[in-house]
């Protein structure tokens, strides 16, 4: 959990944009990805496109996982990172 959180709030407040993102809160732009495992389990299934569930920019669905055994695809996951959002 320390290095989700790291990688989104911290490195949100470092930069001066927690106002706006680095946590789930009432305003703030919901940019995030829903995953298939628990990445608290194994941090590294969040670097798989396969176990991407959803992509969430700006509080809407722009992508969701494809019946493709590759997951989503690659064009569809730009912008769509963990850090900071």
């Amino acid at each position: 959990m320390e290095c989700i959180v790291a990688s989104t709030k911290t490195a949100a407040r470092a930069l001066g944009w927690e106002k706006k993102l680095g946590t789930l809160e009432a305003g703030k732009l919901a940019d995030l990805i829903v995953v298939k495992k628990n990445p608290l389990d194994d941090l590294k299934t969040l670097a798989d496109r396969k176990n991407i569930e959803y992509v969430m920019q700006g509080g809407k669905f722009v992508a969701r996982q494809f019946a493709s055994d590759a997951g989503i695809p690659e064009e569809l996951m730009a912008g769509a990172w963990v850090c900071c959002g």
